[in-house]
């Protein structure tokens, strides 16, 4: 859990240099915290129920396009993203400029998701650097399969969610759809059921409904008066 405070902190700082840069003079409604080994918002104890979506910075469209998309993803139950500003491994985002300050432009759209999870009561992640060797294959620079799943691999997504929140640890969903990028992506949509014909993360709505139910925002007061 230290690690997870530490990784806080980190966060907490980046979030103030975004809002600095984009020019957001508000500080928001909702503000995350933990304590102990639990994480709350506003003071309610909150389970992370998220999706990365670590190329919505890619472009203005792709940003707003997220945007467009928040209140689907909850009433799917997620209640955070996480987006990242140097992208995935195949995004190539230069949210990093040599002198290692945020380039604005980048930091201006990650502004814009933040506040506008804000109004919904949503959490975004911010991240920082994002590198692996997964889903590649030589010779060609993107994911492969991109939002194709097989009936194994849904069954085995599900079933890790579901172990992840009955422990109560919360969950971030990393999927080739989200985070795949042109021609084929990024998506910041739901898409399909994963087929081959319908390419896309609704295998989601597979988890029973007591697990992964539309979200509800805590109050907006509480963080006020605190």
């Amino acid at each position: 859990m230290e690690s997870v405070r530490r990784h806080f902190y980190r966060v907490t700082a980046a979030l103030a240099a975004v809002l600095l840069l984009s020019g957001l003079a508000v500080a928001g409604n909702y503000v995350f915290t933990i304590r102990g080994e639990k994480t709350y918002l506003n003071g309610h104890a909150i389970l992370v129920k998220g999706l990365r979506c670590s190329n919505a910075l890619i472009s203005d469209q792709e940003t707003q396009e997220l945007i467009d998309n928040l209140d689907t993803f909850a009433q799917y139950g997620v209640n955070t993203v996480s987006v990242y500003f140097m992208g995935s491994r195949f995004g190539d985002v230069k949210g990093y400029n040599e002198a290692a300050t945020l380039n604005p432009v980048y930091a201006g759209r990650m502004g814009r998701i933040i506040e506008a999870a804000d109004r919904r009561g949503m959490m975004v992640l911010v991240g920082c650097l994002y590198w692996s060797t997964y889903s590649k294959k030589e010779g060609y620079y993107n994911y492969i399969n991109i939002g194709v799943y097989t009936d194994a691999m849904k069954a085995e997504q599900i079933e890790q969610t579901k172990a992840h929140l009955s422990r109560g640890e919360g969950y971030m969903l990393a999927s080739t759809w989200l985070q795949g990028i042109s021609p084929y992506g990024p998506n910041q949509t739901p898409g399909g059921d994963g087929t081959q014909a319908h390419p896309g993360i609704k295998l989601v709505a597979g988890i029973p409904p007591r697990r992964l139910r539309p979200i509800h925002a805590p109050p907006i007061e509480l963080h006020r008066e605190s």
